[in-house]
């Protein structure tokens, strides 16, 4: 296809003038922008702004998917220098917590006088750490977005604890965004809960009866994947004395070895947290028994496809007896 000409032969000398003009003053601006730009200087990427409080813009913060924290694209050449904090390559971190909620039905006696007459359920839904531990060192806010029909259906909890106590008659999807600490420099990442009130299975109908308390969580983990060294010693809880008079791979090293502030699971479940590196492994075994289960049925699958192919095959080319032939 033949390019589109700027200007026909009908352009007259004036506009041919003015276009003329108009590309010097924009190659004029172009030249200006770059002139002092040296083409040899190395570009200056994966830094943080001197201020560690001042937000970054949108631009400038990595995408996130969810609940990974993932690491900026390089920047352009044009993007300045931001200071001197760099990312810790090849590394990530991850902080595990618990959502879910709570449900409690109303006693219709005892059901409070403010509560709506259609509300059947006081509900909480929260964000904590395992065996409540303390996650706010990490965590800065919470933010839960309830049913439209809720009145302030999006509510942001500051602070521990991370939770939100409301009455209801329905199910629905709550969102649940987490926002870091702003020396983290990271997107906020988003997760689901459904809000359950009612119980499931076998014994559905004694907790009815007995008004039990409705308990839905899970278990899951921020990973903070190449964070900024200066997030990466405050989630470790590295003090920057014990870094001086190391050389650079020697740090690296003790970073990547040490680990505090609620970064691993418990070893062993407890009457108040079933979340434990025991469990873990029990389930583990489970996953690689039923593994193993599924390769031996394809296997014996396999072999007998390969029978019948076999028999196929033989019918085609007629070398199998069909037995003696009856007579009239």
């Amino acid at each position: 296809m033949p390019r589109k000409k700027l200007y026909t032969n009908k352009t007259n000398n004036r506009q041919l003038k003015q276009a003329r003009e108009a590309a010097r003053l924009r190659k004029q601006r172009s030249d200006a922008l770059y002139k002092d730009e040296d083409p040899e200087t190395p570009l200056q990427e994966d830094t943080l702004p001197e201020d560690p409080e001042a937000p970054l813009q949108d631009n400038n913060l990595p995408e996130a998917s969810l609940l990974s924290v993932e690491p900026e694209k390089k920047q352009s050449k044009k993007m300045p220098a931001t200071g001197g904090a760099k990312r810790v390559k090849g590394c990530s971190i991850a902080r595990p917590f618990v959502f879910g909620s709570t449900a409690t039905p109303f006693d219709p006696a005892k059901k409070p006088a403010n509560v709506p007459i259609e509300h059947t359920h006081q509900w909480t839904v929260f964000v904590k750490g395992i065996d409540d531990a303390d996650i706010s060192y990490w965590l800065k806010k919470v933010q839960f977005k309830l049913h439209e029909t809720y009145d302030n259906s999006t509510r942001v909890i500051e602070g521990p604890p991370f939770e939100v106590t409301e009455t209801g008659w329905g199910e629905f999807d709550i969102q649940i965004k987490l926002f870091f600490l702003p020396e983290c420099h990271e997107k906020p990442v988003t997760t689901w809960h459904q809000l359950k009130l009612h119980p499931y299975g076998e014994d559905a109908e004694k907790q009815k009866e007995e008004r039990a308390t409705i308990v839905s969580k899970n278990f899951d983990e921020v990973v903070f994947n190449e964070p900024y060294d200066n997030w990466f010693a405050w989630l470790t809880g590295r003090a920057e004395k014990e870094m001086k008079g190391k050389g650079k791979g020697a740090a690296n090293a003790a970073l990547v070895k040490s680990i505090a502030r609620g970064g691993e699971i418990p070893l062993h479940s407890t009457e108040t947290n079933e979340y434990s590196r025991e469990v873990e492994e029990k389930e583990l075994e489970n996953i690689n028994a039923a593994i193993a289960k599924v390769q031996e049925l394809l296997a014996e699958e396999a072999i007998g496809l390969k029978d019948v192919e076999e028999l196929i095959n033989k019918l085609r080319d007629g070398g199998v007896d069909a037995g003696p032939s009856t007579q009239a």
